[in-house]
């Protein structure tokens, strides 16, 4: 499962240019961000999405070892909702 959220992540990035670096090991992920990610954690909550930080700019995404594809999926389309209205509150 950490290759198939790795994959989604790596298509996100593509798409969303507040993306710098992606990085970790298995289902331990770091996203590293061009701004701070306040908002974001925020947006997430919001959105059902729980998302850690570690550092001012790095989201870090640890979900359970028994997460399904369809999980990630849906886990992916929140991010990319969060990370769309992030960059038009930014004007990137």
């Amino acid at each position: 499962m950490g290759k198939v959220f790795r994959e989604g992540l790596e298509r996100l990035k593509e798409k969303h240019k507040i993306i710098r670096e992606i990085r970790g090991k298995g289902l331990m992920i770091g996203v590293e961000m061009k701004f701070e990610v306040k908002d974001i954690l925020f947006d997430g909550i919001a959105n059902n999405l729980l998302l850690l930080y570690s550092g001012k700019n790095i989201l870090r995404l640890l979900p359970p070892l028994v997460i399904s594809e369809s999980d990630i999926n849906k886990a992916l389309e929140t991010l990319d909702l969060i990370l769309t209205k992030e960059v038009q509150r930014r004007n990137v």
